[in-house]
């Protein structure tokens, strides 16, 4: 016999799930299964916007490398925006997400190198993001190589610290969990 279940599950950020109609069903034993689908949707979530942010970072990085290497003089400015804010899109919905999932593993969580590790990573992806953001004009007003170089070591510096960011934050997700 199958009954509506209406349950509450609470994490340190004091975030609510509730089962709605027709979501989540359960016989009268604990309800596992439906907190296991919440984890699920939230996992392919992260997966989904993890491929959406990292190919747009590979678009990005790719014009930003043509730009560098004076392959192109200037990089459209709306095409740039356009990639900017879908990447920001896809970290939002991975802290969303990655919110979710810590809400399932915060007790292995908590006590891992990793963890902390990948949200050092996650934070300065985050930072740096506003640094680009603030200086990504610049790209399509000029070339690289008519910036001072005091400017080109710091653009140049902004692309390592995202990939070493991005890519490290994607290194230590095998580290995470011991499953």
């Amino acid at each position: 016999m199958f009954t509506k279940v209406f349950f509450q599950y609470e994490c340190p950020a004091r975030l609510i799930v509730n089962g709605t109609q027709g979501l989540f069903y359960s016989d009268e034993r604990y309800n596992t299964l439906s907190m296991k689908n919440i984890e699920h949707i939230a996992f392919g979530v992260h997966m989904v916007a993890l491929t959406f942010a990292l190919l747009n970072i590979i678009v990005a990085d790719w014009k930003g490398i043509a730009w560098i290497r004076g392959m192109v003089p200037t990089l459209p400015r709306k095409t740039m925006r356009h990639l900017h804010n879908h990447i920001w899109l896809g970290l939002g919905l991975l802290v969303f997400s990655g919110a979710v999932l810590f809400c399932y593993h915060q007790t292995v969580l908590l006590v891992s190198f990793a963890f902390y590790a990948k949200i050092a990573c996650v934070s300065m992806v985050s930072v740096n993001g506003i640094f680009i953001n603030r200086h990504m004009q610049v790209a399509s007003e000029q070339s690289f190589a008519s910036l001072p170089k005091a400017r080109q070591r710091a653009l140049v510096m902004s692309g390592i610290v995202s990939c070493v960011g991005w890519f490290g934050a994607l290194a230590l997700a095998g580290f995470l969990l011991p499953e």
